[in-house]
């Protein structure tokens, strides 16, 4: 038996799906939800801080019996840092060849499905280094700004949280 595939299925079949979530209030990102373990809320006491590091990795945590670090991604990627008073963090927890990694975030947006031909590669010649060093491209939706595509392998690679 030969099943037809729909326009509708087809352009389904083709996209990626990608977690979005908010850096700052005009700036959204993406990052592929194969990388994505798990979203959640946690409390700023349950983050261990640890001395002499960049300011933007907040500590570590304990979830489920594993330890990750803790970014401000915002402020990795030279964007305002998120409130170090916030008695919460929004967290996305992902998972690159066995690495977790959490990233705090200012907030989770949903779940966007896009095909990999409408990521647009990132400008050669980009203001921000630290935005570039983990941006694989950008989407530009119908309406609003354009939405960051972030390179998950890349943040799990960071020099800081190599050497640490």
């Amino acid at each position: 038996m030969h099943t037809a595939i729909t326009p509708a299925q087809s352009s389904r079949a083709q996209t990626d799906a990608y977690l979005q979530f908010q850096l700052e209030e005009n700036t959204s990102a993406l990052l592929l939800m194969a990388h994505i373990q798990e979203v959640f809320t946690l409390r700023s006491t349950a983050i261990t801080a640890m001395p002499n590091l960049p300011e933007h990795v907040l500590g570590l945590l304990n979830r489920r019996s594993h330890i990750s670090w803790l970014l401000d991604l915002s402020w990795l990627l030279g964007f305002r840092s998120l409130s170090h008073n916030s008695r919460q963090h929004t967290v996305i927890l992902i998972e690159v060849n066995n690495a977790l990694l959490g990233l705090a975030v200012q907030s989770v947006k949903g779940v966007l499905r896009t095909a990999a031909d409408q990521i647009q590669s990132p400008p050669t010649t980009a203001d921000n280094a630290a935005l570039t060093a983990y941006l694989r491209g950008y989407v530009s939706p119908k309406s609003g700004s354009p939405l960051l595509v972030l390179d998950a392998g890349a943040l799990t690679r960071m020099p800081v949280l190599q050497d640490s």
